[in-house]
């Protein structure tokens, strides 16, 4: 970056010669040549995160920065790269579910990234990458706010699995910057809790076939048509 003043004394003379100098909040972290005006950074330290924005108040003077001055504000704007990698919030999430809710939400997760807000550095995708091999559960990314979205994808059987544990990992949609500081927390889990709905019973054979012979006197025996109850963990009784 690099400022230019103008000065309407001769310009043969001292009293046009120029001198820049920062006089205020440059924080030791920028510089300026007092010749040509040009801004530099002094050495490595700027961090979006911490300071995003810098308003330095440059002065120029004549006399080769010994005269008659006049002040101005230089406004410098720190661009966000990504140096933050998200992180959950917690190690492990447990959320409960009943098992007739398929298509449904179940629950959010939660990360943390210090970068801009809204940006591709901020923004994170979600992936299940242990726990659901029978795809019954997906999750999204909720753009706004950042939160994974637990979905159910295939009906769940109480009976059968009453609990599952997901690991979940996390990544930005952009790469992280080299020599950015690892995740400490890059995965979590997610207990998921089935519980119990009360479902009906099934017949074992739906429809069942007979041969019954003509002439049958009435009451005479034809078969036992049985019927099953799904919900193998209750104590129910079938009429």
């Amino acid at each position: 970056m690099r400022v230019t003043a103008s000065d309407a004394d001769d310009p043969q003379t001292d009293n046009a010669a120029l001198g820049y100098s920062i006089v205020g909040d440059g924080r030791g972290i920028f510089r300026i040549d007092p010749v040509t005006g040009e801004i530099r950074t002094v050495g490595v330290g700027l961090d979006r995160e911490n300071i995003s924005v810098y308003n330095l108040t440059l002065q120029v003077a004549d006399l080769s920065g010994e005269g008659l001055s006049t002040t101005a504000t230089a406004v410098i704007f720190i661009d966000d790269i990504n140096d933050n990698a998200p992180e959950f919030i917690a190690t492990e999430f447990t959320v409960e579910v009943s098992e007739d809710m398929v298509g449904s939400e179940i629950g959010h997760i939660s990360v943390v990234d210090k970068d801009q807000p809204g940006t591709p550095n901020w923004l994170v995708d979600y992936t299940i990458i242990d726990g659901n091999d029978h795809g019954l559960f997906s999750i999204k990314t909720e753009p706004e706010t950042n939160r994974g979205i637990l979905l159910v994808e295939k009906g769940l059987d109480y009976e059968k699995a009453d609990k599952h544990i997901l690991t979940i990992e996390v990544k930005n949609k952009e790469a992280v910057s080299l020599g950015a500081p690892q995740a400490l927390r890059s995965s979590a889990k997610v207990i998921v809790t089935v519980t119990d709905v009360n479902e009906a019973p099934r017949f074992v054979e739906d429809p069942r076939k007979l041969n019954v012979p003509e002439g049958l006197t009435a009451g005479s025996f034809l078969t036992v048509y049985t019927a099953t109850d799904p919900d193998t963990k209750q104590q129910q009784n079938i009429r």
